[in-house]
């Protein structure tokens, strides 16, 4: 059985926009904040190229996902061995994180973030996946 990669990949930016969709009613009737996260826009975008089996859209996506990849690993990094001030507040995805909890939240959101952005980045990158965007 052979597996449609630009098929696959589509699908998997259309569930992440439509994840990020609905975290921003979540997030409005949660907190009661306005966040809008307008990424979902660009996940679509992209599971819509990759459906199409675009090839330049593969390379752009693979650049986008590597520097989103490098700039949580590198805030894992930071938040693992430097550390962020206790005094500090933070929000992610505007519910705010304080106290203790801080650091360990911080870095497990870094570590999620950057392997949902690492599966298309290698997925992409993949031989199978160059042969099938170039026919």
């Amino acid at each position: 059985m052979m597996i449609d990669i630009g098929k696959f990949m589509s699908i998997y930016f259309y569930i992440i926009g439509l994840m990020q969709i609905i975290s921003i009613f979540v997030i409005q009737q949660t907190t009661g904040n306005i966040y809008l996260d307008l990424q979902f826009i660009g996940c679509l975008v992209a599971g819509y190229y990759l459906m199409k089996h675009h090839d330049k859209s593969r390379k752009i996506i693979i650049i986008i996902c590597g520097i989103i990849v490098l700039i949580q690993g590198a805030i894992l990094l930071y938040a693992s061995f430097i550390g962020f001030p206790d005094a500090g507040s933070w929000k992610i995805m505007g519910f705010p994180i304080e106290g203790d909890n801080a650091q360990k939240y911080l870095r497990l959101g870094a570590l999620i973030a950057g392997i949902v952005y690492a599966i298309p980045f290698f997925v992409l990158k993949s031989e199978k996946a160059i042969k099938e965007f170039n026919n």
